[in-house]
């Protein structure tokens, strides 16, 4: 599938399954002697007895046939980051381990104008099976992330979204 982008005008083939940032949003503000204490991975992190993981919130495209992920941080209370991370590798983990509630340490507004502050947004983080980040829903709000996870997005909020994602990335 081609779309044209509305910012650079060229023609891009096919869509990104999903975007996501390489460390929560707090991690540029840590001074450098709290980076040597701290442990950055592919989808975990954690300093100070603060712990975070990489999640996907699903959004199901209405005009198309397969779901964009947003690759989100969240903050979760330290005993249950110690309890994912005591089950990351534990086949059958999504049967033991409940839902637990965070809140998202990644800020789309700086895409461009393409969402509200999503920082701080309480988060349900579901655990799934073994080599399967965590699923995310974003819990009893209005904010748009919620509703297009809900209702889904249009091939034209995927160019949009694509758009920024490729445009506006946080320096």
């Amino acid at each position: 599938m081609r779309w044209q982008c509305h910012t650079c005008h060229d023609w891009h083939d096919g869509f990104p399954g999903s975007y996501s940032t390489g460390a929560p949003e707090v991690w540029a503000q840590l001074a450098k002697e709290n980076l040597e204490t701290a442990a950055l991975g592919a989808f975990n992190a954690e300093f100070d007895n603060r712990g975070f993981v990489l999640g996907n919130l699903n959004l199901p495209l209405t005009d198309g046939e397969f779901e964009f992920a947003w690759g989100l941080w969240v903050e979760l209370q330290w005993n249950d980051y110690l309890r994912i991370l005591d089950t990351w590798e534990l086949p059958g983990r999504e049967s033991r381990v409940p839902t637990m509630l965070g809140h998202l340490q990644t800020e789309l507004r700086h895409l461009g104008a393409l969402y509200p502050p999503s920082l701080g947004l309480e988060v349900e983080v579901i655990t799934q099976p073994v080599g399967v980040k965590p699923l995310l829903r974003v819990f009893g709000s209005d904010h748009p992330l919620a509703t297009e996870a809900t209702e889904g997005i249009t091939q034209a909020r995927l160019e949009e979204i694509s758009a920024c994602c490729e445009h506006f990335r946080p320096k």
